[in-house]
Parts: C-alpha cells; structure tokens; sequence
C-alpha cells in the first residue's frame, strides 16, 4: 500500500530545513542538495515541492512569517506593556529568533534584485504596519498614548527600529545583548506616554 503523504507538511518541513541552512550559509551561498541534506531527503524530492531556489527561500520566509504569527496569534495588545512584549517577540533575543532574523536578513538581500521576493516582503510590511496601527489605535483609544500620534508614522518608526535593532544584534550580538534592546525599546515607548 503507497505511503500517505502530508504535502503541507512535508513542504514546511522542508521550508525549515532550508532556514536552518539559510541561517548558517545564507541565501547566496545556498544548494538544494544542502537543504535536502538538512531534511533528510533527496534532491528530487525538495524539487517536487520546490523548483528552484528562489521558491525554495521566498517558501522559507513565508514559514518563518507563519510561525511567528501562530506564536504571536494570542497575545492581545491592550496596554503599552503588551505592545513591549510583541516587540521584544520581534527582535533576536535567543538562539532560535536569532536565526530567523539572519533568515530575514539574508532574504532582504535577495529581495534587491528579485522582482519576487520583494513582493513578498512588501506585502509582509504592509501586513505588519496593518497590525501595529491596529494595536497603536487601541492604545490611543485607552489614553495610553497620545490623541495626536499619526498612527501610520509610528508603525513605521516601530517597525524601523526593530529593523535596525535586529540587524545590529545578529552583526554584534555581544553589544546587543537582550538588555540593550530592551532598554532601547523602552526607550521608544516612554516617548510615547
């Protein structure tokens, strides 16, 4: 009897497999023969669900996008502390954060030049920017920060010092350690009382 065989799972086990290969080597530096290595399959078979490599990495960031909003999924942002507490959830604190930020920033650079993948992070910072206003215009609502926030300008000045943030801490992590970018968060969101 053919084994059954559950292709959205095998296409996210392979998805992860290639973050643990992107995080090590990045994208410019990536085979399918290294992923399928990683997943514990062949070649042929990564290419079944993945034609090349650029579906292969733009399939990756899509894993790492939907995973993080699963972990993401039931926290509900009702207070300046719980907009903290997405933010810290962003940044590479911990091995496994760490490397899908590396994940990220290596996808970033492919989106330069692939008319592909920067839809893909387009899209997924329009979504983020949806989100941040969502939860700023319920702060505001609660008097948690000010009536006269443009909400739209501060996602935007979120999400770029989570940007950087992330991108200093994976380049120099002994000089960002969690506290730094704790401290640097917080500092942002005190401006906003």
């Amino acid at each position: 009897m053919p084994r059954i065989v559950d292709h959205d799972k095998r296409r996210e086990e392979l998805a992860e497999a290639a973050c643990k290969v992107i995080a090590k080597i990045g994208v410019g530096n990536l085979r399918l023969m290294d992923v399928a290595r990683q997943a514990g399959c062949t070649t042929g078979t990564l290419q079944h669900y993945f034609p090349n490599k650029q579906a292969l990495v733009i399939a990756s960031v899509t894993y790492l996008t939907e995973r993080l909003e699963k972990n993401l999924k039931n926290l509900h942002v009702a207070s300046l502390d719980d907009l903290r507490a997405y933010l810290l959830e962003m940044l590479p604190i911990g091995r496994r954060r760490s490397a899908d930020v590396v994940v990220w920033l290596n996808f970033w650079t492919m989106a330069l030049t692939d008319k592909d993948a920067r839809a893909v992070q387009s899209e997924s910072h329009k979504i983020w920017v949806r989100r941040l206003c969502e939860y700023l215009e319920t702060l505001q609502a609660q008097g948690e920060i000010s009536s006269k926030t443009d909400l739209l300008q501060e996602a935007e000045a979120i999400i770029a010092l989570v940007d950087g943030l992330a991108m200093r801490a994976v380049l120099d992590p002994k000089e960002w350690p969690k506290s730094r970018l704790s401290e640097q968060v917080d500092l942002h969101l005190e401006r906003l009382r």
